[in-house]
């Protein structure tokens, strides 16, 4: 999305004083126009009135998205922010606006995704006098709220404090790593006139850059190790994502960002390097690649099990010795609960931003703080000076290729195993689809092949319940000529099924498939299987909800299906209807 930006010849203006009489909420719009950002998200209320009538006033620059709920509001602003790689604006009222949002702005920050969060507050000469809704000087610290939950969060109580503060957020939201951000505006502060020696900015490079470079030395250490290894991996995690699959800030383009991931390619082959992803990176290196072992950790493939080990009949009797991991945080459900078999027989090396991973969940021979694009971009070179040894190279893609003749999974016939595997084989490229918190998460993780430009997405960090059923909103706003697909359980639908009435009133074609089996049937399973006993399915039945007529009252065209067969046809007309017709679309397969 284009950015503003004014120059003198080559050069960026550092920015130009304010008009006279230039208000903090103008300036405010103005700092995300430079961003590119055009859609805001959220629910409206009289203490944001100042800015909500400049953004009528900027219409259609700015586009105000009404939600249905304040956190599928943040849910829909962060599914908007992964497919389009910028930042993704929600915009809510005092008090229980605020706290409402603080839910998927926590995802958002977990996930590493670029959100920001703006909240009104009552006129600061209500502050301690009980004034209504009022959430920082009162019992209800929203500030603190945020700042609880790893935000950078402020409250701005001045109008010359509002560009060092702002920017400040626009920072944290959109460095490296990415991550959610909170600001605080009182409603007397929001019409406030600016100072005359606050700048107006004229490009984000006049507030904040992202890193250019790494050090070279780590990347040649870790060419060393993939080279002089016998079985390496190469683990990528979801902080490739940004680097692999889409441009992000002013100086990245699509073509350049094709090139690293194709350059990347190269190299895996040069070196015959296997390739695993964690479940959240599922899909950011092609799966269909002769040297990809799929994803490992929760819903993982069998393959990589196979080749760590060197069990099992394809295995060849030996541990691996070397595992270099860039972008993942190595969590729970990366490593099989901090597996002992991840850890190799040799070196394990970590790459991130953010320092506070490194090392966090395996030891470490060494971490490297850097960003992932520059650091995977260092490898690249690196790699274009080492030859690793034939026979060593000729070994392990024979490895993997005998490794591969195998299932990636174990053949099943469940019923949400078969629909994902049908979901799989009709979906269009560039495809995104968002996967909840439901029986289809490992299934999609086991059952899909993703390889780009079509991507998967889930909230694995934190794994709510309905924020994939709100979060497609956003991504098919922000990439409305692709297919984007929300694979959801019906106690998931139920909670932010409602913004598909969002999705109609701004003619959103975003396509929901629901597994419909009345109870929550993930917990239940569980319990039964921790506790033993029968009838935990019936404890946690949801009321046989007609969810057809629920998506229709809400303006979804719906239909509802019996098995795998009378879903294909159903699903496949609703890719095509949600395209020409601009209209959400609601497949439910009852079980």
């Amino acid at each position: 999305m284009a950015r503003a930006e004014e120059k003198v010849g080559d050069r960026v203006m550092a920015g130009t004083p304010p008009p006279a009489g230039m208000t903090v909420s103008q300036l405010l719009l103005r700092y995300l126009e430079v961003e590119g950002v055009h859609h805001l998200f959220g629910i409206p209320g009289t203490t944001l009135g100042v800015l909500l009538n400049d953004l009528k006033e900027r219409s259609p620059t700015f586009t105000y998205h009404i939600c249905r709920h304040e956190t599928g509001a943040a849910y829909i602003a962060d599914g908007y922010a992964r497919v389009t790689g910028t930042l993704g604006v929600v915009l809510v009222s005092s008090g229980p606006g605020a706290t409402n949002a603080v839910t998927g702005s926590a995802v958002a920050q977990a996930c590493r995704s670029s959100l920001l969060v703006i909240s009104a507050e009552p006129p600061q000469h209500t502050f301690g006098r009980g004034g209504f809704q009022a959430g920082v000087d009162s019992a209800l610290n929203v500030n603190g709220i945020y700042r609880n939950t790893e935000h950078y969060s402020a409250v701005i109580t001045h109008p010359g404090h509002f560009r060092a503060l702002f920017t400040h957020a626009l920072r944290a939201a959109l460095g490296r790593p990415r991550g959610a951000a909170h600001v605080s505006l009182p409603q007397d502060i929001v019409a406030a006139a600016l100072p005359h020696d606050v700048d107006v900015p004229t490009s984000p490079r006049n507030y904040r850059a992202i890193p250019a470079g790494s050090n070279r030395e780590p990347a040649a250490r870790v060419i060393a190790h993939l080279a002089e290894a016998s079985k390496p991996v190469l683990f990528l995690g979801n902080g490739c994502r940004e680097a692999l699959l889409r441009p992000s800030g002013p100086a990245d383009n699509p073509t350049a960002i094709s090139e690293r991931s194709a350059r990347l390619r190269r190299l895996v082959e040069k070196f015959a390097l296997p390739v695993v992803t964690s479940a959240n990176g599922k899909g950011v290196f092609p799966e269909s690649h002769s040297m990809s072992l799929r994803n490992y950790g929760f819903g993982g493939s069998d393959w990589p099990a196979v080749y760590m080990s060197g069990q099992g009949p394809a295995g060849d009797g030996s541990h691996y010795d070397a595992l270099v991991v860039l972008g993942s945080s190595l969590g729970e459900k990366t490593t099989n609960d901090w597996s002992p078999a991840l850890r190799p027989d040799g070196p394990l090396v970590q790459v991130d931003a953010d320092p506070g991973m490194l090392g966090r969940g395996l030891p470490l021979e060494f971490g490297v703080m850097a960003d992932t694009g520059a650091f995977i971009d260092d490898l690249i070179a690196a790699g274009e000076t080492v030859t690793p040894p034939e026979h060593v190279v000729r070994q392990r893609r024979e490895l993997v290729q005998r490794i591969k003749r195998s299932p990636w999974a174990p053949a099943s016939t469940a019923p949400q195993d078969e629909l994902v595997r049908a979901i799989g084989e009709l979906l269009p490229r560039r495809a995104h689809v968002f996967g909840d918190a439901s029986r289809f998460a490992s299934a999609s993780l086991q059952y899909m092949t993703i390889d780009p430009p079509t991507e998967l997405h889930h909230a694995f960090k934190m794994e709510p319940m309905g924020w994939a059923v709100a979060a497609v909103v956003g991504a098919a706003i922000g990439a409305p000529d692709a297919a984007c697909v929300a694979i959801c359980g019906d106690g998931g639908f139920m909670m932010h099924g409602s913004e598909i009435s969002t999705a109609a009133q701004y003619r959103v074609g975003a396509v929901w498939v629901v597994y419909y089996n009345n109870t929550l049937g993930n917990v239940a399973e569980h319990l039964a299987h921790e506790f033993g006993g029968a009838g935990w399915t019936d404890l946690y039945r949801l009321g046989e909800p007609r969810l057809v007529d629920f998506a229709r009252g809400l303006g979804a065209d719906a239909v509802e299906v019996h098995g795998v067969e009378a879903f294909r046809p159903a699903f496949a007309a609703s890719l095509n209807d949600a395209k020409l017709k601009r209209k959400p679309q609601v497949v439910v397969v009852a079980v």
